[in-house]
């Protein structure tokens, strides 16, 4: 037993160790070129970051020296449970009989008195309260009665319990897996190892509303924080004027938004929520056609709230800020047709989505080829950030002969600075229709295997039952020898022995005592 409590303490060691390791060093091995790239953002020379690997220390509750501690402890265990059996058993079923008055006297609860040789009412009393046993001796007649035998199991099951707990550890870091599956609303995500598929019907961010910490969009122009909330509408606003100071103004809630970025409003953020549908048999139709797709379960996942099927669980994990799909509509839009030389107006132009027009006074025809609501350069190029017209601009593409010959941009309200000065007239988006937008945001889960979650939740049940066992049940042993005397009378002996138990142990040798003294006399 000595050796199970030096490893448990081990582990907990390195148990903790590694937590902090894995919370300052986090990595995922599950991607080309992983090492490489990690390596370099931690600055680790090419030796350390062999022993990294070599001990598996990104992921160590599934490294093989990890593993090997858990078994160890599983085999440590095993043998003491197996050990203490066969004794529980034999201390709670078999008669242990004291035979001698000296045998008795050395027990710390003992006493021995005189009285009438009323043996049979002292035993009837013996068994209304206890198990008895008897057996014939050369001085007199012995007795043995116990109860609460239930509670020498407690110890048992808690040495069970922490050993299925081990197994269920060891079995889960030798073959459960953990990954990460995304996509967008609508998509059919096959998931590793599995023999379905799932469907994310929805997914959808939900925002606080605007309180007092919070990083705000002001008057869609610039960034502030929430320094005090006034009233639900008013509200003291920390932020930058145009001439680039500070300044601390009572706004109301119509100038301000907290829902303008994804990758800078995360902490306004309250909750991610996805719903998934589990397929399964016809899936793989069912990723175009979603015909002949079994729906098995259909729920809302949020972060800690996960769902379970089989032996896998889809917990919310994050999403994209980065690759978010949005898509842009719109009836028509215009575009003011200006002299260059010296910007007076030509003429309105009024295009429809793809819809190709001449330019006057020039041999081009353009076409708006892209519409942004939320402008924004990236390093993958032009992107919205939102569906919101913060920053609207429309994509001009010019064509010649049918064969394109440049693009430019124009944003919506915006003075337009012609790139190409050999041209007589500039474009300038001003006024756009009916301007339609959905933005669908990939999500993450992270999706867990745990085979041995069934014998974590065993082991659980069986040291909450152990502890029932051996704190709340006493199991309480007495032993009696009645000595008989000449002239009907008869010398008693009695000594009890009482494990755990509500009550003072010398209270209830003192009212068993009276008891017994009252009923054999």
């Amino acid at each position: 037993m000595k050796f199970a409590v030096t490893i448990l303490v081990v582990i907990a060691v390195v148990s903790l160790l590694s937590m902090f390791l894995v919370e300052f060093y986090p990595m995922q091995a599950a991607f080309p070129g992983w090492e490489v790239f990690y390596q370099k953002q931690y600055g680790m020379s090419g030796e350390t970051f062999a022993l990294f690997k070599i001990f598996r220390l990104y992921d160590p509750y599934r490294s093989w020296w990890y593993q090997c501690l858990l078994g160890i402890l599983a085999l440590s265990l095993s043998a003491c449970t197996l050990d203490r059996i066969k004794g529980t058993i034999r201390l709670a079923f078999s008669p242990q009989f004291r035979l001698t008055p000296d045998n008795l006297s050395i027990m710390p609860q003992y006493k021995r008195w005189s009285g009438s040789q009323n043996e049979a009412a002292f035993v009837g009393y013996l068994k209304r309260r206890f198990r008895v046993y008897q057996r014939d001796t050369e001085s007199g007649k012995a007795y043995y009665g116990s109860r609460g035998w239930l509670h020498l199991f407690g110890p048992l099951a808690i040495h069970a319990g922490i050993l299925s707990l081990v197994i269920g550890g060891l079995w889960m870091s030798l073959f459960g897996t953990s990954t990460s599956i995304s996509g967008y609303a609508g998509d059919v995500v096959d998931v590793p190892g599995a023999d379905f598929k799932v469907r994310i019907d929805d997914f959808r961010i939900e925002y606080y509303p605007l309180n007092t910490g919070q990083t705000v969009l002001v008057s869609n122009a610039s960034l502030g924080r929430i320094k005090q909330k006034l009233s639900d509408h008013l509200f003291a606003v920390e932020h930058m004027t145009h001439g680039g100071t500070w300044v601390v103004d009572t706004l109301g809630a119509s100038e301000l938004e907290n829902e303008f970025d994804l990758e800078r409003d995360r902490g306004n953020i309250k909750d991610y929520i996805c719903r998934l549908t589990v397929l399964q048999s016809g899936a793989e139709k069912a990723r175009t056609t979603m015909e002949g797709a079994q729906e098995k379960l259909s729920a809302a996942i949020e972060v800690n709230h996960p769902l379970r099927y089989e032996r896998y669980q889809f917990y919310q994990s994050s999403y994209d800020a980065e690759n978010a799909r949005i898509t842009t509509n719109y009836d028509s839009l215009a575009l003011r047709v200006m002299q260059t030389s010296d910007g007076s107006v030509l003429d309105t132009l009024w295009l429809k989505p793809d819809q190709k027009v001449r330019v006057p006074a020039t041999g081009y025809t353009v076409t708006a080829t892209q519409f942004l609501p939320d402008f924004r350069i990236t390093d993958a190029g032009p992107t919205t950030v939102s569906t919101k017209l913060n920053n609207p601009a429309v994509r001009i593409e010019y064509f010649k002969d049918d064969s394109a010959s440049f693009y430019q941009w124009s944003f919506l309200g915006k003075e337009f600075h012609q790139s190409r000065t050999d041209l007589p007239v500039s474009l300038q988006f001003v006024d756009i229709r009916n301007p339609r937008s959905e933005r669908l945001i990939k999500t993450i889960l992270q999706v867990r295997k745990s085979p041995g979650a069934d014998v974590i939740w065993v082991g659980f049940i069986l040291m909450t039952l152990g502890l029932i066992l051996a704190f709340y049940i006493g199991f309480y042993r007495v032993w009696a020898l009645v000595v008989p005397k000449d002239e009907g009378k008869a010398d008693f002996h009695l000594a009890v022995s009482n494990r755990r138990g509500g009550g003072d142990p010398e209270r209830k040798f003192q009212r068993l005592l009276d008891e017994l003294r009252r009923s054999a006399s």
